[in-house]
């Protein structure tokens, strides 16, 4: 995939990048039906977690290749865990390489994935769940790794990935 050049460098946020793909390739291998819900759960809290990297800052250094950072939270506290509100954090082109208007439509219907329908068993949970979300949350990660890849990220996370087996794993993890 040739990424356009005029996008903006990322900041060298690929350790969030790494846990937002373990959060959700952890559940991606289940085919049971009603683990879309909570897998649904786990990819928007991949999301959010990718969304608050263009907002974050590094505050500590532990070694080589663990940073610490924070996230600016927003005194209005439901824009925290609110999908379309992050989508804020993200710069317009890199948006609009990320996401089109069908995946802002996903991210809208699921944008409080994360803080309502963990719940499931609760009145306000949504009763069912489809694919639909985790499948976009499966091509934002790999976006994001082409992304660090074509702008020469020299993170282990992301160069020990070579491009035969990133679109395997895609394949098989997302049948994209």
């Amino acid at each position: 995939m040739v990424i356009s050049k005029e996008l903006e460098k990322l900041q060298p946020r690929e350790q969030m990048l790494e846990v937002a793909f373990d959060y959700h390739t952890m559940c991606t291998s289940s085919m049971r039906q009603n683990l879309y819900c909570t897998h649904s759960v786990i990819s928007g809290l991949a999301l959010e977690i990718i969304l608050k990297s263009f907002a974050s800052e590094e505050v500590a250094v532990v070694s080589e290749h663990i940073s610490k950072y924070e996230y600016e939270r927003n005194k209005k506290g439901w824009k925290n865990h609110n999908l379309i509100a992050l989508l804020d954090n993200v710069p317009i082109g890199i948006k609009a390489y990320l996401f089109d208007k069908q995946d802002i439509g996903v991210i809208t219907n699921y944008q409080n994935v994360f803080s309502v329908e963990r719940y499931r068993y609760e009145r306000a949970a949504r009763s069912k769940f489809d694919n639909s979300f985790i499948k976009l949350v499966g091509r934002t990660i790999f976006k994001m790794i082409e992304l660090y890849k074509e702008q020469g990220s020299s993170d282990c996370f992301i160069t020990l990935i070579d491009n035969e087996e990133l679109i395997k794993l895609r394949n098989e993890l997302y049948r994209l």
